[in-house]
């Protein structure tokens, strides 16, 4: 399978992904994501990988998604059909996946927005190292979180990580454009010595 995420906003990704199936019992997945921007937690974050295994009406998923320096996370889950037919259609199957697809979308950005809150807490104390990671994970949960790219950039900047500063910052204006302050920085940051 295949989706493509487009914004007005100049971001794109497109994800693709495969299963394939031996005798609708065991099924092995991976995934890759393509990021037509700069990613600095490099391309193994991009790659996912699982495999499920169903019996009768027992189905048990696992999935592993590395995050760079940020370690892997690890799903597993364990379903069970009850009563009716344990066949499920195409039409099923695709709905199933677009009701999980937006659960997860929304429980992304809630732990996102704890992973952000935690990097404040962890600046508030200048404890930037572990501010640096939360913002990334938050990022990474919601590529959306302007104001986790936003104190990225002002942390890079902080420790004369030119490039990464702008990437951060231009990634925030991307989301929240018309701050004219933040573009003046960008400017400066930019302009030749």
């Amino acid at each position: 399978s295949t989706d493509a995420k487009l914004s007005s906003k100049g971001t794109s990704m497109f994800n693709s992904g495969i299963e394939v199936g031996y005798r609708k019992t065991l099924f092995l997945r991976a995934g890759y994501k393509w990021k037509f921007e700069d990613d600095f937690l490099g391309w193994s974050s991009r790659v996912s990988g699982g495999l499920g295994v169903k019996y009768a009406p027992v189905r048990f998923d696992y999935a592993i998604a590395p995050y760079g320096e940020l370690g892997t996370t690890h799903r597993t889950s364990l379903g069970m059909e009850f009563g009716g037919s344990t066949q499920r259609t195409e039409s099923d199957r695709q709905t199933e996946e677009r009701v999980v697809d937006s659960q997860v979308d929304d429980q992304g950005k809630k732990l996102s927005l704890a992973s952000y809150r935690e990097g404040l807490a962890y600046e508030k104390t200048k404890d930037y190292r572990n501010a640096v990671k939360r913002y990334i994970a938050s990022v990474k949960m919601n590529d959306g979180n302007a104001q986790a790219w936003k104190r990225l950039g002002a942390i890079y900047l902080r420790y004369t990580k030119k490039d990464m500063a702008v990437k951060c910052l231009r990634r925030y204006l991307e989301l929240k454009p018309g701050d004219e302050k933040v573009q003046r920085i960008i400017e400066k940051l930019i302009a030749p010595d």
